[in-house]
């Protein structure tokens, strides 16, 4: 268990707000890992690894995967990373193939801000 003074009721409100654990919580750092599979997924395309026809299936799928955000938690607990567990949500969903799965978990360590899902 960690202890954080951003989840205190009684000093939490000195550090953080709403909006601001809204950017930090579990489910932006997840919109964030889907949005880069989607940057991923276009990229690709343009350097003709996969068809442009494959990655606008993705980008439709990602607009409409919900994660199984339990089902997260209790991968990372297994793999120690929560992009394992996500990819496995993706394939299942989207037949997302290919890609490295380390990558996908970075973006949301480093820039959550900077990614608008």
């Amino acid at each position: 268990m960690t202890v954080s003074p951003f989840d205190s009721d009684i000093y939490g409100s000195l550090f953080a707000d709403g909006e601001l654990n809204a950017l930090f919580s579990d489910e932006a750092a997840v919109r964030t890992m889907v949005a880069f599979e989607v940057v991923l997924a276009r990229v690709e395309a343009r350097l003709q690894i996969i068809p442009a026809s494959a990655a606008d299936a993705i980008e439709r799928a990602a607009a409409a995967f919900t994660p199984d955000m339990d089902g997260i938690a209790a991968g990372t607990a297994q793999a120690g990373v929560p992009v394992v567990p996500l990819i496995r949500q993706l394939r299942g969903s989207w037949l997302l193939g290919g890609g490295g799965a380390a990558p996908a978990e970075e973006p949301t360590r480093i820039s959550p801000l900077k990614v608008t899902p």
